[in-house]
């Protein structure tokens, strides 16, 4: 059975809004995939934690329970439950906890990774600009030069 590139593209429904695909259910949680407009929002998040002088992410573990788990999870009250409360949570995990941290840690891991890739892609681009102003201002001193040249030999 051939597969369609038409199978590829992310899913839409009536009014226009992205489909959340289902990654895995643990217990009763349901982890969903991130829409793109998830995706950016996350990535937002992420590069807002970049320290500028380590260049690492720091984020809490409450800070990715408030952003993370309420847009990659259907937990209903993560809005409710104070830090305090969190901070327990998150020290003293049950195994299902334990096991929607690890999918929720490579979906971060993924984020993060785009966001390298974007850098990446940005450096890469401006070094291409770079380069052809270097060209552009060696070509016109070459051409300085010959017409120098020329003019001398006259």
């Amino acid at each position: 059975m051939s597969k369609s590139i038409l199978d590829k593209k992310r899913k839409i429904d009536e009014n226009g809004k992205e489909i959340k695909r289902v990654l895995s259910i643990i217990g009763d949680v349901t982890i969903y995939s991130p829409t793109l407009e998830q995706d950016e929002k996350l990535m937002g998040f992420i590069e807002k934690h970049i320290d500028e002088k380590t260049k690492k992410v720091e984020i809490t573990g409450v800070e990715v329970f408030r952003v993370l788990y309420k847009e990659l999870t259907d937990l209903k009250d993560i809005d409710k439950v104070t830090d305090e409360e969190l901070e327990d949570i998150i020290n003293h995990p049950n195994e299902e906890l334990e096991e929607i941290n690890e999918i929720l840690n490579d979906e971060l891991f993924k984020i993060s990774k785009k966001i390298l890739n974007v850098q990446k892609q940005m450096v890469q681009t401006i070094n291409t600009l770079i380069s052809g102003e270097n060209l552009k201002s060696s070509v016109e001193t070459i051409n300085k030069n010959i017409i120098s040249k020329k003019d001398k030999v006259i």
